[in-house]
């Protein structure tokens, strides 16, 4: 507990602060904001007012600061002594001593419970130019040591130059075990270190997680070269080989399910058990004999003619019979072509 002060801490809109320790005079008051002694007015005797209230978290002391180079009174031969300059003379040498105590609490002392010297949370100002190795040295000292005072050389993973001006780190030395967690946050990269570029050939930059994501959409597009299955459209606009001596698989199913067609489109067709694609209308693409197991004997045609359909201009088409073309289905020969059923 201190005698002779009292430490506030501003808020922006105050302007009043008490007096906590009791005084002998007014001007044995003095008001430090922010360690800068600053002048006030009384409000009563027990409260002060500042001009200006100070800003937000600002240090406020209200101190006491009894005289100590003279006397408040000076008793004389044959004078009537009375109380109140007997109570000023003692209060004069109370509240000195209680300043010197409050002093010496802010001073570094010697901590009884460690033996270590304790300045009790303040700064040690006017500290000298350090001569011995155990001296202690100024915020500016090191700081020149830092940036000017390394001799130029290799010091193991970094290169000093320029007397210590300009300071280069070994490629490779920056490993992922050398970065603490969590020791590269936002504000450490420098502005401009990320870029959208996904064309760039750098392997220095940086790629924003707009490029990486781009990347990875084209990537998770293309096709695996180790095989897989593709979905959607992957708007290649050149030639495509394929050099696997496995297989590529077209899709299956249904005359039922057959696409909206269009020229180029082949599938393998479930119900004529077929490869077929559509050119101006979808038909049967080359095919083999048929058989069980390993054989290919038979070449196999349906019985009944469902659908009207036109021969190929200059071609000719056999069919195993006996043929039943339904009702309302039309078979068309163009001149020049022949259908022969056997």
């Amino acid at each position: 507990m201190a005698y002779s002060y009292n430490v506030y801490t501003g808020n922006g809109s105050t302007t009043q602060f008490d007096i906590a320790a009791p005084y002998i005079r007014r001007e044995h008051i003095k008001v430090y904001v922010n360690y800068v002694d600053t002048a006030y007015t009384y409000v009563d005797n027990n409260t002060i007012q500042l001009a200006t209230a100070p800003g937000a978290g600002v240090r406020v002391e209200v101190r006491r600061i009894t005289p100590a180079a003279s006397l408040l009174v000076d008793f004389a031969d044959g004078s009537t002594l009375v109380a109140a300059d007997l109570d000023a003379a003692n209060l004069q040498h109370l509240y000195l001593e209680q300043e010197l105590d409050d002093n010496l609490k802010q001073t570094v002392s010697i901590d009884p419970a460690t033996g270590l010297p304790n300045a009790g949370g303040q700064r040690i100002v006017n500290v000298g130019t350090p001569v011995s190795g155990t001296d202690a040295a100024t915020k500016t000292y090191v700081d020149n040591i830092v940036t000017t005072g390394v001799p130029d050389g290799d010091k193991g993973d970094i290169v000093v130059l320029g007397a210590g001006t300009s300071w280069t780190i070994d490629t490779g030395a920056v490993t992922n075990t050398k970065i603490g967690t969590a020791a590269v946050s936002a504000d450490k990269i420098a502005s401009g270190a990320f870029t959208d570029s996904i064309s760039s050939t750098s392997i220095t930059t940086i790629a924003t997680p707009n490029s990486v994501k781009t990347a990875y959409d084209l990537a998770n597009a293309a096709l695996p070269k180790s095989g897989g299955t593709v979905s959607g459209t992957l708007g290649v606009t050149g030639n495509v080989t394929l050099s696997s001596t496995g297989f590529l698989r077209i899709p299956v199913g249904t005359t039922a399910q057959q696409p909206t067609p269009a020229a180029g489109m082949i599938r393998f067709n479930s119900d004529t058990i077929q490869f077929e694609g559509y050119g101006t209308a979808w038909g049967t693409i080359g095919g083999g004999a048929k058989g069980a197991g390993t054989d290919q004997v038979f070449f196999e045609n349906d019985q009944v003619v469902t659908t009207s359909y036109t021969l190929t201009a200059n071609k000719n088409a056999v069919t195993a019979g006996p043929v039943t073309v339904n009702s309302g289905a039309t078979v068309t020969i163009p001149s020049g072509a022949s259908w022969v059923v056997v």
